[in-house]
């Protein structure tokens, strides 16, 4: 298993997070390339070696840095015969570090693992779940220790992603149950839905730069597909992988780039769809892309 941080040109390395990845029996490199998405065939130039890697009984599929500083980290942990998750939610990296060497307790603690999530503004987070269920929590008594949640739970299986399509309102979810939802957390309800979206289930999503109508899902059947809010069919198959497509996410207003099961990273132009290019190719499944612009 694999994940990137991908940045454009001109954005130095002292301005790149690399993400801290806990694992249990699994080993992730987490690798920074840079890509120019602007020329016909992107070059790909590997900036820095990975890091280390901490050892730990939590799985960490997601990790998300707000532009001030603060920090979720979502997790699935075994405890006896059990896979249970949580979050933390901590007001910088450094902050977060201290409290795992020290052993503290995740913030938000959940019966199942989860996959993704987001902020949605400085108190609320969104949390995808592996039981189909999308919480979200906030705290209360200014304190990040303590939570109230409200739960949307109308997936059929495990939640894989999420994005946001209007800040603050609206944010669209894909899982293993193959359907698309879009959810206004001020109202609770879900006002949108694409079922069988995909012939297999959805992996990952990604929102349009600069729009609140189009995204992108990418899905075990091997196929990256473009979607309109307003239509319930996909508007353009973007890419046919050889394999299951992992993760997605834009560059720019035209370009994306994917991952999928065979370890290959490709990227694609929306003005030609079907000819994607392999940029690397990795021993084992691409799970995560993470873009970052100075």
């Amino acid at each position: 298993m694999f994940v990137f941080n991908i940045r454009k040109r001109g954005v130095s390395n002292s301005t790149i997070f690399q993400p801290l990845h806990l694992l249990y029996l699994n080993c992730i490199a987490t690798d920074l390339l840079d890509l120019d998405p602007l020329v016909s065939k992107p070059s790909t130039q590997l900036i820095n070696s990975p890091p280390k890697v901490v050892k730990s009984w939590f799985f960490v599929p997601c990790t998300i840095i707000k532009r001030d500083g603060s920090v979720l980290v979502g997790c699935s942990e075994l405890t006896g015969r059990y896979w249970n998750g949580g979050a933390n939610i901590r007001n910088s990296v450094e902050e977060l570090q201290k409290e795992l060497i020290n052993g503290t307790k995740l913030g938000i603690q959940l019966i199942t693992g989860t996959a993704d999530g987001c902020f949605i503004d400085t108190d609320k987070v969104l949390l995808c779940e592996d039981s189909g269920a999308v919480g979200i929590w906030s705290y209360v008594d200014n304190s990040w220790s303590q939570w109230e949640e409200v739960k949307l739970g109308e997936h059929d299986d495990v939640v894989m992603a999420v994005d946001s399509l209007q800040n603050g309102k609206l944010y669209v979810t894909v899982g293993l149950d193959a359907n698309i939802k879009v959810w206004d957390v001020e109202e609770f309800l879900c006002v949108q839905d694409y079922r069988a979206a995909h012939s297999l289930g959805i992996s990952g999503v990604s929102v349009k730069p600069n729009s609140t109508k189009n995204f992108i899902t990418c899905s075990y059947d091997r196929l990256v597909c473009l979607w309109d809010y307003d239509k319930d069919v996909p508007v353009l198959d973007v890419a046919k992988s050889d394999s299951g497509v992992r993760c997605v996410q834009w560059l720019d207003e035209n370009w994306l780039v994917f991952g999928d099961d065979s370890g290959v990273l490709s990227s694609v132009d929306l003005r030609q769809p079907g000819n994607s290019v392999p940029l690397l190719t990795f021993p084992n499944s691409v799970h995560r892309v993470t873009i970052q612009n100075g």
